[in-house]
């Protein structure tokens, strides 16, 4: 599905999906990883919005024990194409999500700001990025964390 961007010379896919794998390994005692998955809307050429959800894996060093949690999140983000062009386009986003569920595990819900290029020009191009996520605790055995993290995927439309 595409628009008739404002310039007339260039069509706005309307819909946009994106599959990416994110971790961060700065730290022994904390070490997220994270197959995310989006779908978002084009609201203009370059401004757009995803809901995302993803399947995460925690990996913990507390005091020398091993131990990690499996969780599921549904978030929202929003962002800007501030770089377009046939090489690559390069956006910075803001967003948040909350872990699905309640259980004994984790449970969290985060604050996420990054950015990502998109290389190529197409339908389907890979993606890269980095960012920085603040996980912010409701259970009394896992403190606060922020963490940088990288990340691959492929962007579908967009």
């Amino acid at each position: 599905m595409a628009q008739q961007s404002e310039g007339g010379d260039e069509k706005r896919k309307l819909i946009r999906t994106e599959l990416r794998v994110q971790t961060s390994r700065f730290a022994k005692e904390f070490r997220p990883y994270e197959l995310t998955s989006a779908i978002g809307w084009n609201i203009t050429s370059r401004f757009f919005a995803n809901l995302q959800g993803e399947a995460a894996v925690a990996l913990f060093k507390v005091d020398g024990k091993k131990d990690y949690s499996t969780n599921y999140t549904l978030g929202l983000n929003t962002g800007y194409t501030f770089v377009k062009n046939d090489l690559c386009s390069i956006d910075a986003r803001i967003g948040a999500g909350t872990k699905l569920g309640k259980s004994d595990a984790w449970n969290y819900h985060y604050y996420d700001l990054g950015v990502m290029m998109h290389i190529g020009k197409g339908n389907f191009r890979p993606t890269c990025g980095i960012g920085l996520r603040h996980y912010k605790s409701h259970n009394d055995a896992f403190k606060d964390r922020t963490r940088i993290y990288a990340t691959v995927g492929m962007i579908f439309g967009g």
